[in-house]
């Protein structure tokens, strides 16, 4: 979830690392609040059910396969 800072730099950042999934953008911070998120790097990822997994850290771009490909799934 991006956030705090200027969305064409947010969306630079998408396009630079090939993020194709949904982003959501916390301009003023409020999505990251109601996420509890701290701080960069953080990720938030919500299920069909609306069930939302906050990671307050840094993943590795295997950590993060895994977690996709378990939400794929269910």
């Amino acid at each position: 979830m991006a956030g705090l800072g200027d969305p064409a730099a947010m969306q630079d950042f998408v396009d630079e690392f090939g993020f194709d999934f949904p982003q959501a953008v916390s301009v003023d911070g409020r999505l990251w609040a109601e996420f509890g998120v701290a701080g960069q790097p953080a990720w938030v990822f919500v299920d069909d059910a609306g069930a939302a997994k906050l990671y307050p850290f840094e993943l590795a771009r295997s950590e993060l396969e895994k977690i996709l490909d378990r939400l794929i799934a269910t």
